[in-house]
């Protein structure tokens, strides 16, 4: 979430997508929403379930609390709110490409 879009994008701001100013809104926006919900997810792994976000090691008890009391993957969520919105506020346009990957990456992960 920060090194691959830190990567691609230097961290150099572009012009706003499609010459719309708003995005650069739209994208800070996001990335605030999502940090929070990354650090809450990661803190109820560690401190609830016993565990680690790693799939290598896995918390030993189901996390069922907060925002896994409704969605099934909310670190998931987070992440692809989080590179989003840095393709929306830098304006690069590799940097959303790269989040539709990570996208697909996490569902095919979550159907295997």
């Amino acid at each position: 979430m920060i090194l691959v879009p830190w990567w691609i994008s230097r961290w150099h701001i572009e012009a706003p997508l499609l010459g719309f100013s708003l995005f650069r809104v739209i994208g800070v926006l996001m990335m605030a929403a999502g940090l929070p919900v990354l650090l809450d997810s990661f803190a109820r792994f560690a401190l609830q379930g016993r565990g680690t976000p790693a799939p290598i090691a896995p918390p030993s008890h189901l996390v069922v609390t907060g925002l896994y009391r409704y969605v099934r993957n909310p670190m998931y969520v987070a992440g692809v709110l989080i590179i989003t919105g840095q393709g929306l506020f830098f304006g690069n346009l590799r940097v959303l490409e790269y989040v539709l990957v990570v996208w697909l990456i996490f569902h095919l992960f979550v159907l295997f």
